[in-house]
């Protein structure tokens, strides 16, 4: 079996992490250690192509080119919408999840338009269309109901409020100062350097 991990060490070694039953999120020393073990492992494994972005690996899973690639959800929808072929799911033992933010900086040189583009961006038809479009979540509860329908059958779309609940579905949250930030850069530059 071929297969492409992410080129993001957080999504990487949160994986493994995960795999293990551990939080995306440890800062241990010693489920680090193990985390980063089972990664030489897994890169080491005949089948083990490469690390590709979100993307490149939904190309090379259309193409055939790898069997089973680490994505980001929406790269991953598209690539099941365009190939009813390609099969999605989600680990047992968990994943990630993000969010994509939009921010009124402090001194920022228009305002009024800025609140004007947040506000249209939000409304419930605009909303869905973008996620129609991009394949990407929508945490906007008005527009739920203008999702395709695809979208709207996706597990990976749409993570229950249980999955959160029991930490199946985390968010990556910022590393503290000191020890952890590099460990995390450690594991990731011998990782990259194999």
């Amino acid at each position: 079996m071929r297969f492409a991990l992410l080129d993001d060490p957080r999504e990487v070694i949160g994986a493994a992490l995960k795999y293990l039953g551990y939080s995306v999120n440890s800062d241990k020393v010693e489920e680090l250690k193990k985390a980063r073990d089972l990664l030489r492992r897994t890169v080491q494994k005949k089948g083990f192509e490469s690390f590709s972005g979100g993307p490149e690996t939904r190309n090379k899973l259309l193409a055939g080119s790898i069997d089973l690639g680490q994505i980001y959800v929406g790269d991953l929808l598209q690539g099941a919408a365009e190939n009813r072929g390609l099969h999605v799911f989600l680990p047992r033992e968990g994943t990630t999840i993000s969010t994509d933010t939009l921010v009124l900086l402090r001194g920022s040189p228009n305002p009024a338009l800025a609140r004007n583009f947040i506000d249209y961006v939000l409304e419930p038809k605009v909303s869905a269309a973008i996620s129609n479009y991009t394949f990407y979540g929508n945490p906007n509860r008005a527009a739920q109901a203008f999702l395709s329908p695809f979208l709207k059958s996706q597990k990976a779309f749409n993570p229950s409020p249980e999955d959160f609940r029991t930490g199946k579905v985390e968010f990556i949250n910022e590393l503290k100062g000191g020890t952890t930030p590099r460990l995390y850069d450690r594991i990731w530059t011998e990782l990259k350097s194999r």
